[in-house]
Order: C-alpha cells, then sequence, then structure tokens
C-alpha cells in the first residue's frame, strides 16, 4: 500500500478504517477543522457502502446475493452494484483475454464453496459473456457464477468517497490499499514500493488531480488460496501471475485505474496500448536480483490530426 505526505496547508485532517480487506486512509484539507471531520465521516460511510454491497465473502451483500440466485432468474439490484458490475462488464468486453471478473469461478476452492453457500457450483466454462444486464436494473446469469469485483469496487469506493469530499473541502487524498485519487492544489508524494522487498521505498511521485493504482505479485510470495483478492489470475490460462515487477496505472478515475493494472500485466501490446486510449498511463518498476531498480513510462502515441477531432477517451464514451 503506498504511503503518503504532503506539504502543510491552512487545516489537514487525516483518518485511517478498515475497509475492503486494508486499510483505508483519507487526508482532507480546508479552512475549518468542524466541516472536515463531518466530510471524512461521510466519505467513510461511502466507502463502506460500497464494500457491503458487494463483498465477495459476506452472505448478506448483494453480490452474494447474485451468485446464490442469478443463474436461475433475474435479480433486481442496487444502482450502486449495477453500476460496478457494468463498469466491469466493459473492462472484459474492451480487453478480453486480460481481464474477466468471473476468474473465481475457475480458481476459487472447494472448500470456500461450501462456505458461500451455493445452490449449484459454479460453472467452469462460465465467463463475463455469460452475465447479462437487463432493464430496471436487474442482473441474470446464464449459467452459475462467481464474480471478484474487489478491485473495480475498491476503485469505485475511492471514486465515490472522491465526489462526496469535492462538496465540502478544498482537496483530499483518498488510499485505499494502493487505490487512490486526490483533488486540489495541493500536489501529493505518492512512495511506490520496490516490488520484490515491499519494505524498501521504489521511487516517489509527485501526483495531483488524478487516480492512481498499484498491482505487484512477487514470485517469492505464496498467498492463501481463499485469499482471492491478492493472488492475479490469468482469465485463459487460469494460473497465477506472478513476476518481479510492479505496474502503478494513472488514470481520470480510480476504477480506471486499478482494472487497467490488471490489463498492463496480462495483457499483450496491442492491449496495452488500448489502454493508453483510456487516459491513463503506466509506470513500470522492476527489481533485480542485487537490488538495483528498473522503471520506465508507458504512455499512449501522439495522437494524430483525426484522432484530435474525436479526443473523448475511450472510457468517456460509456461512463461520466
Amino acid at each position: 500500500m503506498p504511503s503518503t505526505t504532503m506539504l502543510l496547508p491552512t487545516e489537514i485532517l487525516r483518518r485511517c478504517r478498515p475497509g475492503f480487506e486494508t486499510l483505508v486512509e483519507i487526508t482532507v484539507t480546508g479552512s475549518s477543522r468542524d466541516t472536515l471531520a463531518s466530510a471524512l465521516t461521510d466519505a467513510f460511510r461511502r466507502i463502506q457502502h460500497v464494500y457491503r454491497s458487494v463483498n465477495f465473502f459476506d452472505p448478506q451483500s448483494e453480490l452474494s446475493l447474485l451468485h446464490r440466485t442469478a443463474w436461475h432468474k433475474p435479480v433486481p439490484v442496487s444502482r450502486l452494484c449495477y453500476a460496478i458490475i457494468g463498469r466491469a462488464l466493459q473492462l472484459a468486453r474492451t480487453f478480453p483475454g486480460s481481464f474477466d471478473p468471473t476468474v473465481a469461478t475457475k480458481v476459487t476452492p472447494r472448500s470456500r464453496l461450501l462456505a458461500l453457500g451455493l445452490e449449484r457450483p459454479p460453472d467452469p466454462a462460465a465467463s463475463w459473456k455469460d452475465i447479462l444486464l437487463l432493464p430496471r436494473r436487474r442482473i441474470v446469469f446464464l449459467r452459475p457464477l462467481l464474480l471478484d469485483l474487489g478491485g473495480i469496487a475498491k476503485g469505485y469506493a475511492v471514486d465515490a468517497a472522491i465526489r462526496c469530499l469535492r462538496l465540502r473541502v478544498s482537496g483530499a487524498l483518498v488510499n485505499a490499499g494502493g487505490d487512490l485519487r486526490c483533488f486540489g492544489s495541493c500536489c501529493w508524494p505518492v512512495l511506490v514500493r520496490d516490488p520484490r522487498r515491499p519494505i524498501r521505498l521504489g521511487l516517489v511521485l509527485q501526483v495531483s488531480n488524478t487516480a492512481l493504482a498499484t498491482s505487484a505479485y512477487p514470485a517469492r510470495c505464496r498467498y492463501p488460496d481463499h485469499h482471492l483478492s491478492r493472488g492475479l489470475w490469468h482469465p485463459e490460462t487460469e494460473k497465477a501471475y506472478r513476476g518481479n515487477e510492479s505496474v502503478t496505472v494513472l488514470a481520470p478515475r480510480c476504477w480506471i485505474a486499478d482494472g487497467l493494472t490488471k490489463v498492463f500485466l496480462l495483457g499483450n501490446a496491442q492491449a496495452r496500448a488500448l489502454a493508453c486510449q483510456w487516459q491513463a498511463k503506466a509506470l513500470w518498476i522492476q527489481s533485480g536480483s542485487f537490488g538495483q531498480l528498473h522503471w520506465r513510462w508507458e504512455t499512449a502515441p501522439p495522437p494524430s490530426p483525426r484522432q484530435k477531432e474525436h479526443a473523448a477517451p475511450l472510457w468517456r464514451r460509456f461512463f461520466h
């Protein structure tokens, strides 16, 4: 999880609470300490609302209800759940083979399936194409399957908190375990860790008015089978990704930044070039055997005159 510091403005208030199986830290700046405290409370409430709605392991969440019943009848869901799943499917359609929110269907161990209380086990042949978004915010699965929305939902929660804070504070940074977004006149230093030795500092980025997400899955780390959010599984090969490099993606929205980290790590050159058209750029950090760090930026090529005429990024054509 990147740690953050900043230059002192008039008033600063920082709070940290658990959420999304990590620690969520929010820092706000403004002129009134009482207003900052109230804004922090509302922002954390927004984040918890998202977390409760799409928590993979909570049997009372809307996502768990979909897992149990959506394979045999349409299920009405909240606007929030419908929006998050819609964004996950948009990424899956745009980057087939690099992003699939149903990969949990294939990699969840049997011991975890029993705890989910499913009437039927998920179909190993299921994919994102078996999810239909129907009118009046209803969702149906064509096969029994599992959706893991952890990363996309966490990014969406960060974006929701930022929308809440913009109305009441002059600047803020929301950091949810590697997914963060900031706004305001401040320039925020973000510390990106060495992907091979997380206790060691890698690089320091100065960011403002942007969203950022970092993913790293060191080869020597071994994660528990039940902890899906800590592993990255390839949708086609069904094998866990392990490498000695991290990718940090900067994008206009945090849910985009989080989703595109998977695309940059698993996708081919064509998929990565398409990801850059979502107004995103990626910072690669590779850790060598003797502690040396190598880093490089991956960005979109300059647009042609024809592309400038249609300058709206791909993600904005679908979501605002």
